[in-house]
């Protein structure tokens, strides 16, 4: 999967630039290790600071996004198919290579998941508790989800 981290990694070495000559003055080796390895989001301003510095534009850099929000809208509509069609062994595999811990999936798109996920722990894995706790914690976003546009 492509994310900033990477995006910030393929650049570094395309220059041939080691990590702690990327990283001076900006952060910590320690910390851009943490970001090539997407175990930290970096912030926009140390995004933009590594993108001075690797001598590429911020949209260069961040040209991966847009393509993989498209790709998880699509992975999305396929569950909503595959579960209209009962094709559950698709949904496992779908599910299977999703990334739950993907820090720029979008709100609504992860709701969906879990509430996905739910369907799949219930009607195929038998695993009932699971099931409740995926489309409860669904649910939470959806709750969050609305009372924030509420400005609560």
């Amino acid at each position: 999967m492509i994310t900033i981290g990477s995006q910030i990694k393929k650049y570094r070495i395309k220059l041939h630039m080691s990590q702690s000559q990327l990283a001076h003055g900006i952060c910590s080796q320690a910390q851009l290790s943490r970001i090539e390895n997407s175990n930290q989001t970096p912030s926009v301003h140390i995004v933009k600071l590594f993108s001075e510095r690797l001598n590429i534009s911020l949209n260069t850099l961040l040209s991966f996004n847009s393509d993989y929000i498209s790709e998880q809208k699509k992975n999305i509509k396929k569950l909503e198919n595959c579960v209209l069609m009962e094709e559950y062994g698709e949904i496992e595999h779908i599910l299977a290579n999703f990334n739950f811990e993907d820090s720029s999936l979008e709100k609504i798109n992860y709701q969906k998941i879990l509430y996905f996920k739910g369907l799949f722990l219930n009607k195929i894995q038998k695993k009932y508790l699971a099931s409740i706790q995926q489309l409860i914690d669904a649910l939470e976003q959806t709750m969050d989800t609305k009372y924030k546009k509420m400005g609560f």
